[in-house]
């Protein structure tokens, strides 16, 4: 209970200060605090629960040399504003590797989600160092775009972690590089964890001003801790994805396809654990459409088409499910959401999955202050 009064003392400090904070410290140029709170109620199964969906804070500062180079700092952390750790919204998880989230119930008030340096080239690119989002995010990110559903078919999310093992969701330990030339757009990755280097890139193209595709591979190596737990997985981990995105002021469409990605399932087995590994398959789809001037439209869906690789698993076993939703903006920072997720999928076992309804609330901020030069 300390380090959560410690926290929280940190955050009241910071938001009471922060409208004067970067014009009294003259070693940044800019300084932004901001976040999102997200409460929502979920039915599921004949039951009703209030969840937590997602709140964060985050520090993001910037330096610029008289060259014109820039500095940066940002970091992210997680807000658990009610008292439970279970959700609906695989981007939420801040578990980075599989042997924790499997092993330890965490329910931390703070738990990091971003921690990164950086420089800025300028026309020469970018270079970050530390737990970020990744290169393999930048499309696979395209359709992991719904408030509370999606992201399970794309490869990005592990398991329930946030990706920072693999190196495909918020990468942790990574060096990502990331230029633009022209319409490409060009971004390449390791991650420097001792024993185990692991790498990618991707590419970009910006085909007009509302049209892109793109194309992401990445290389796992997962711990040796990891590999002793994991059956039916492989010492190098192969995932790419492709995919291509329209979008407007009034329109947003996206289709990725994530090939041959690496993916674990928790089964029970006479009274056991096994984590099973498997590869797999799968499409991904996101669409919005602005409806009215505070009014949006969602839906899209997420399948994918495991490897049956254990006498365990269901040949019926898959990911199959439709997203249908809507927004209402009170404010362009204040809105409501309605999301439900109908589920048509199978588990291990064979057995139906259920479908989810959500009902949220999220207030968004962003206090920034820019030093007068």
């Amino acid at each position: 209970m300390k380090i959560i009064r410690y926290h929280l003392i940190i955050l009241f400090l910071v938001f009471s200060i922060f409208p004067g904070f970067a014009q009294k410290i003259q070693f940044v140029d800019s300084a932004s605090f901001y976040g999102k709170f997200c409460t929502q109620l979920a039915l599921y199964q004949s039951n009703g629960e209030i969840q937590n969906n997602g709140s964060r804070v985050g520090l993001f500062l910037n330096q610029k040399l008289e060259n014109g180079i820039g500095f940066f700092v940002k970091s992210e952390w997680s807000v658990n504003t009610v008292e439970n750790n279970y959700t609906f919204n695989q981007g939420a998880v801040t578990s980075p590797d599989v042997t924790e989230n499997l092993f330890i119930n965490s329910k931390n008030a703070f738990d990091t989600r971003l921690g990164f340096f950086g420089i800025n080239f300028k026309k020469y690119g970018t270079l970050t160092v530390g737990k970020q989002w990744s290169a393999y995010y930048d499309v696979s990110g395209w359709t992991d775009m719904f408030n509370v559903f999606g992201g399970q078919a794309s490869g990005t999310y592990l398991l329930g972690t946030d990706g920072g093992e693999t190196g495909l969701g918020r990468a942790s330990k990574a060096v990502i590089f990331r230029n633009k030339s022209g319409p490409l757009k060009l971004a390449l990755q390791t991650q420097l964890t001792g024993d185990i280097l692991n790498y990618g890139g991707t590419v970009i193209l910006m085909i007009t001003n509302e049209l892109e595709i793109g194309y992401a591979i990445y290389n796992s190596r997962i711990s040796p801790e990891t590999m002793n737990i994991i059956s039916g997985s492989k010492k190098d981990n192969l995932s790419s994805i492709a995919g291509i995105r329209f979008k407007n002021q009034q329109l947003s469409l996206a289709l990725t396809y994530n090939i041959q990605g690496f993916d674990l399932q928790h089964l029970m087995v006479n009274d056991t654990n096994l984590i099973n590994g498997y590869y797999a398959r799968g499409f991904e789809f996101f669409a919005k459409y602005l409806a009215g001037r505070n009014f949006t439209l969602l839906g899209g869906f997420n399948y994918q088409n495991p490897n049956k690789n254990s006498i365990y698993v269901s040949d019926d076993f898959e990911i199959k499910y439709l997203v249908i939703g809507s927004e209402y903006y009170f404010s362009p920072k204040t809105m409501i959401y309605l999301e439900c997720k109908l589920d048509n999928s199978k588990n291990y076992q064979g057995n139906s999955e259920f479908n989810v309804y959500t009902l949220g609330f999220r207030f968004d901020f962003n206090l920034h202050n820019q030093r007068k030069m």
